[in-house]
């Protein structure tokens, strides 16, 4: 998997995730199950964290993860006009796959 779908594939599983209060690594990873019929790997799940607090998209507190402001603007651009999840998720990826260009 390129390293904008893991990344973007965990985006999304936070967003569902934290969608009523921050997300542990647990429901993160169950949601991203659902997402992808496959449980991320543990280097998958960190990397993409890690990556995504630095690019200021989602936050930490207590161990438990949600969208920033700017996360939640990537979130509303990639399902404004679609509410299929595999869609969003390409929509997502796109964006990521930009930003990886830039680094």
């Amino acid at each position: 998997m390129k390293k904008s779908t893991t990344i973007s594939w965990i985006l999304l599983a936070i967003a569902f995730a934290s969608q009523k209060s921050s997300a542990g690594r647990k429901e993160i990873s169950e949601i991203a199950d659902g997402i992808n019929h496959a449980v991320p790997t543990n280097r998958e799940l960190e990397e993409s964290i890690k990556w995504l607090i630095q690019n200021g998209i989602i936050s930490e507190t207590n161990k438990k993860f949600s969208l920033s402001d700017y996360g939640k603007k990537l979130i509303n651009n990639a399902n404004s006009n679609t509410n299929i999840i595999f869609e969003i998720w390409k929509n997502l990826e796109t964006e990521i796959d930009e930003k990886l260009k830039n680094e």
